[in-house]
């Protein structure tokens, strides 16, 4: 029988037990990873196609001439002018009006039948009269250059600018895709990465469970080593064992030569009781010795 330090493998196996669920917390924290990405790119994707088809969507609206936003400036702009030509006409008339007031208060005043009062008034109706008019008339103007301006300068850089928003969420569309793609490999990556670690850990695991298991090895046959795990010829302290180590060989001197009898082994057939003292040297500790008695050989 022969007894192997357990408290190497055990610690061993403390550490690994530790080891493998770190790797299985890290396996399914990737795999979590791993499904979380898969849904984000989903997400990321379908916001960047959306984001085409609402370019898109937007510059068709603005190019509509029938139902377009352009159109539909242009055609209140010129509205506004339509308007302002018919307070122009207004103005115009209560213009005309005021002047033909203004020329009869004048007559009458100069033949003494109007106060000065009434002459003043008619004097500022008309004048009002007149700026009214001169209002009027800069409002169509200036409904005039807008106009102007929306159908040819407003109307060029806003149809650029929806062409080039078109064209970036194109473009953010395929670089959202392939960071996607890029995303996706690495966390599969990160994902199998982990599963392999984790069942390289739970295979290491096993085989510390076994090597604490096996550190008690029973021998076939009296002097001999059971199980080899390293090419070491010696049995030493801190040092595994040898294939088929004969720890210690009896010579046939120390028995009674004797014939089978009986199916019996010669080294069984000895006197019975008989305990011989002895002094020798190990074959795997070759710098040391020991005593002991030998009573039966092993059955």
């Amino acid at each position: 029988l022969i007894d192997l330090a357990v408290a190497t493998h055990q610690n061993r196996l403390d550490s690994q037990i530790l080891n493998t669920n770190t790797a299985r917390s890290e396996q399914i924290q990737s795999k979590a990873k791993y499904d979380n990405q898969i849904t984000l790119n989903q997400t990321t994707e379908a916001d960047a196609a959306l984001g085409v088809e609402l370019a898109d969507l937007e510059r068709e609206m603005f190019v509509d001439d029938k139902y377009g936003t352009h159109q539909l400036e242009v055609e209140a702009i010129k509205r506004l002018i339509e308007d302002a030509k018919n307070q122009i006409l207004q103005a115009q008339a209560t213009l005309e009006l005021k002047k033909n007031e203004k020329r009869g208060i004048e007559s009458l005043f100069k033949l003494g039948y109007a106060g000065k009062s009434e002459f003043d008034r008619v004097r500022l109706d008309f004048l009002q009269a007149e700026n009214q008019y001169a209002a009027q008339m800069n409002k169509l103007r200036t409904q005039l250059a807008t106009l102007k301006k929306k159908e040819t300068y407003e109307h060029r850089m806003q149809l650029l600018r929806l062409r080039g928003g078109v064209a970036t969420s194109k473009r953010n569309l395929v670089q959202v895709r392939r960071d996607n793609e890029s995303l996706l490999a690495q966390a599969k990556a990160a994902s199998e990465a982990a599963d392999a670690t984790l069942i390289k850990e739970q295979e290491r695991l096993k085989r510390y469970h076994k090597q604490v298991e096996k550190c008690k090895i029973y021998a076939p046959q009296d002097g001999m080593v059971a199980y080899a795990v390293s090419d070491s010829p010696w049995l030493t302290i801190s040092r595994f064992c040898w294939a088929i180590s004969p720890l210690y060989r009896l010579s046939d001197t120390w028995f009674k030569p004797a014939l089978p009898h009986r199916g019996r082994h010669p080294h069984a057939m000895h006197r019975p009781g008989l305990a011989r003292p002895l002094f020798r040297r190990p074959l795997v500790f070759p710098p040391a010795g020991f005593a002991c008695r030998f009573r039966r050989p092993a059955r």
